[in-house]
C-alpha cells in the first residue's frame, strides 16, 4: 500500500517554509535597515568631522596669518611716531629704514614716499627704499617718472587713511621683485600736515605652503577686492577675481563665494563645482587686511571610502562603529581641551592679578611720602586700563633735590607692564649715579635701546627740583608737557626729543625754569587728555587746563582727586581705553639746609 503524507505534516512543513522565508526576509530587512541606519549615521558623522576639520583648519590658518600681520602692524604703529620726528633731513631716512628692516624679519622691504618736491635737493620724486637681497640689505631710491608712486593706490590710499592700511597684493617690480602686500601709514610733520606715506612690504610667498592643496580639500585665499591669491590653479593667481570667475563658470561656488567674500561673512554652503556636489567653508581673515579664505571638499572625495565599504554590510557596520568611536574620542578630547583651556585662563587670570599687585607695589603708594619734609607736597595716582599697564611714576629726595619722573610705555598689557618695570628700575639705578635730568635720560635710553627687540618705546619726563632755590631742571622724551599751576596756568616749554628705546645714540637736552613758592607742577599721561566719552569725543588739553584754573590753591591730593572725578564723569561709564596716571608736586617752602 502506498504511503501518503499526513495533512498535518504538510501543513507543518508549509508553515516551516513560510516561516523560514519570513525569517530570511525579516533578517534581510533588518540587515538592510541596520545598514541604512549605520550608513546614515556614518555619513552624518563624516560630515560633522569635515565641518570640525574645516573650522579647525580655518582657525589655524587665520592665526598663522594674524601672527605675521600683527607683528608688522605693531612694529609700524609703534615706530611711526619716531619716524615723524626723524625725517627732517633726507639723508636721515636710510639708516632708520635699515634699522627697521633689520629688527623685523617679517618685512621684506620698507619705504617712505614723500610729497612732490618735499626735499627740493632730491627732485620731484623721492622714495627711499630698503629691501632684503639674500642676507644683505639694499638701499634704493625708486621714485621716478617710470615709478610714479604719486599715482599708485598704496600712496594715494595711504595719504587718505587716518591710520594703518593694508594694500591689495601686487608684484613689486621696483623693489624685491616678488608678490607682496604693503602696510601703509601716513606721516606728519611738526605742524600735523601729512607729508609722506610709510610702507612696509611683506612677502606673500609663504602663503603657498600654508594653503597646501590636497586631494580631498582645495584651499583658496582672496584679497579684499576678491582677487585670487591662492588657489589650485596657479595660472589664476592674482589674474582672476571671483567676479570674473562667477561670470565665466556655471558652477555655483564662485557666485556663493563672491557674495560671502565681498561681505566679509563666515559660514558654509553646498555648491556645484565641476558639475559635482561639493561643500565650501569660508571665513574672513581677522584684522585689517580684508582677506577671506575658503576650503572646498568634493562630495565624492568625502564619502569615497564610505561608498566603497558600504557594499559589504559587515565592513559598513565596522566602519560605523569605528567612526562613532572616533567621533566620541574627538568629542571627549575637545571637552578635555576645553577644560584645560579654562584652567589655563584661570591660571593666567590669577597670574595677571599677582602681576598687577607686584606692579602697583613698585610705585610709591604712601602719601605723604616724606612726613618730615615740609618743603614739598607730593601725590600720585595710576589707574591701568587692563589688569596690568604701562604707565609709571617715581620720585626720591637726594641731597636737597627732588628727582622725579612720569612716563608712558607704548602698547598695553603684559609687554607694556614688563617695560614699565624695567624703566622704573633703570630710573632708580641711574639716579644713584647722577642727578642731571639729561644724563639720566641718556643712560636710560642707551640701556633700553640695546634690549628693545620688540620695538617698544617709552615717553618719559624727568625733573630735578632744587628744594633750596626752587630751580627746576628737566628733560623730556616726547612726553606730554607738564603744567605749572600758580596764580596763572602755564604749560612747560619742551625741546623736541624722541622717546626712549628708539635710537641708542640720541642726546637728550636739558631745560630749566624757576618754580615759585606755593606753585604746583602737574604731570600726566595721554590717558587724561585722550579719555573718551560715549560719543567718542576726547577730554582734550583745553578742558584739562580749564579745570586746573579752578585748582590754583588746591593741595596735590585734592587736585588729583578732582581731576579723577572730572574724568570719571566725562567718560560716563565708558570703558577706560588707556592707562591714566597723574602726579602733582607742590613747592611749599624753601629748604634751609
Amino acid at each position: 500500500m502506498k504511503k501518503t503524507d499526513n495533512p498535518i505534516n504538510k501543513a507543518w512543513r508549509k508553515l516551516q517554509t513560510r516561516g523560514g522565508v519570513l525569517m530570511l526576509l525579516t533578517a534581510a530587512i533588518l540587515m538592510q535597515v541596520g545598514s541604512a541606519v549605520q550608513y546614515y549615521f556614518a555619513r552624518n558623522g563624516i560630515r560633522n568631522e569635515v565641518r570640525q576639520r574645516a573650522v579647525s583648519e580655518l582657525q589655524v590658518k587665520n592665526l598663522e596669518i594674524q601672527k605675521v600681520v600683527s607683528r608688522v602692524e605693531t612694529a609700524v604703529d609703534n615706530l611711526h611716531w619716531a619716524l615723524e620726528r626723524s625725517i627732517v633731513h633726507p639723508d636721515s631716512v636710510y639708516p632708520i629704514l635699515r634699522r627697521i628692516i633689520a629688527n623685523n624679519p617679517d618685512m621684506t622691504g620698507c619705504a617712505i614716499a614723500f610729497l612732490p618736491d618735499y626735499f627740493p635737493s632730491k627732485g620731484y620724486w623721492y622714495e627711499p627704499y630698503v629691501f632684503r637681497d639674500g642676507e644683505s640689505l639694499v638701499d634704493k631710491q625708486i621714485g621716478s617718472a617710470e615709478h610714479n608712486y604719486l599715482e599708485m593706490s598704496w600712496f594715494v590710499d595711504g595719504l587718505a587713511a587716518e591710520g594703518g592700511l593694508w594694500t591689495e597684493p601686487y608684484i613689486d617690480s621696483a623693489g624685491s621683485e616678488g608678490m607682496v602686500c604693503t602696510y601703509t601709514i601716513p606721516l606728519r610733520d611738526a605742524s600735523g600736515r601729512i607729508v609722506a606715506v610709510f610702507g612696509s612690504d611683506v612677502s606673500l610667498d609663504w602663503l603657498g605652503d600654508l594653503f597646501e592643496q590636497k586631494a580631498d580639500v582645495q584651499t583658496y585665499l582672496f584679497s579684499h577686492a576678491g582677487r585670487l591669491m591662492v588657489c589650485p590653479d596657479s595660472s589664476m593667481v592674482m589674474r582672476v577675481t571671483l567676479e570674473e570667475a562667477a561670470k565665466h563658470y556655471n558652477d555655483t561656488m564662485a557666485t556663493q563665494l563672491k557674495r560671502a567674500v565681498l561681505e566679509g561673512r563666515q559660514g558654509s554652503a553646498e555648491v556645484k563645482y565641476g558639475g559635482e556636489k561639493s561643500y565650501i567653508y569660508y571665513s574672513p581673515v581677522g584684522g585689517n587686511t580684508g582677506w577671506s579664505m575658503s576650503l572646498l571638499f568634493p562630495d565624492k572625495e568625502i564619502y569615497k571610502g564610505l561608498h566603497r565599504v558600504s557594499e559589504l554590510l559587515l565592513l559598513t557596520m565596522l566602519l560605523g562603529l569605528l567612526l562613532l568611536a572616533f567621533i566620541m574620542w574627538r568629542t571627549f578630547r575637545g571637552i578635555r581641551k576645553l577644560g584645560e583651556v579654562n584652567a589655563e585662563k584661570e591660571r593666567i587670570g590669577s597670574e595677571l592679578k599677582i602681576a598687577r599687585d607686584i606692579q602697583q607695589g613698585m610705585l610709591p603708594k604712601t602719601f605723604p611720602p616724606y612726613p618730615d619734609c615740609d618743603e614739598v607736597a607730593i601725590y600720585g595716582s595710576l589707574v591701568p586700563a587692563k589688569e596690568v599697564g604701562g604707565d609709571l611714576y617715581d620720585f626720591q629726595i637726594q641731597n636737597g633735590h627732588l628727582l622725579f619722573c612720569l612716563g608712558d610705555v607704548s602698547g598695553k598689557g603684559v609687554p607694556a607692564s614688563l617695560m614699565m618695570a624695567v624703566t622704573r628700575s633703570l630710573f632708580r639705578t641711574v639716579c644713584n649715579r647722577t642727578s642731571s635730568p639729561e644724563e639720566i635720560m641718556n643712560q636710560m635710553n642707551s640701556a633700553m635701546s640695546e634690549m628693545n627687540e620688540n620695538s617698544i618705546f617709552v615717553t618719559l619726563f624727568v625733573g630735578n627740583l632744587d628744594l633750596k632755590t626752587g630751580m627746576l631742571s628737566y628733560s623730556n622724551a616726547a612726553h606730554c608737557p607738564p603744567v605749572l599751576v600758580n596764580k596763572t596756568i602755564a604749560t612747560l616749554q619742551m625741546d623736541s626729543n624722541i622717546p626712549l628705546g628708539v635710537m641708542a645714540d640720541w642726546m637728550y637736552t636739558r631745560q630749566e625754569i624757576h618754580v615759585g613758592l606755593d606753585s604746583t607742577l602737574f604731570l600726566y599721561t595721554d590717558g587724561l587728555t585722550e579719555a573718551e566719552n560715549s560719543s567718542h569725543g576726547q577730554f582734550g588739553e583745553e578742558r584739562m587746563l580749564a579745570e586746573l584754573e579752578k585748582l590754583t590753591t588746591a593741595t596735590p591730593r585734592n587736585l588729583i582727586d578732582h581731576m579723577s572725578e572730572v574724568i570719571q564723569a566725562f567718560e560716563s561709564g565708558v570703558e577706560q581705553s588707556d592707562d591714566l596716571t597723574m602726579l602733582a608736586i607742590r613747592y611749599t617752602k624753601a629748604s634751609q639746609k
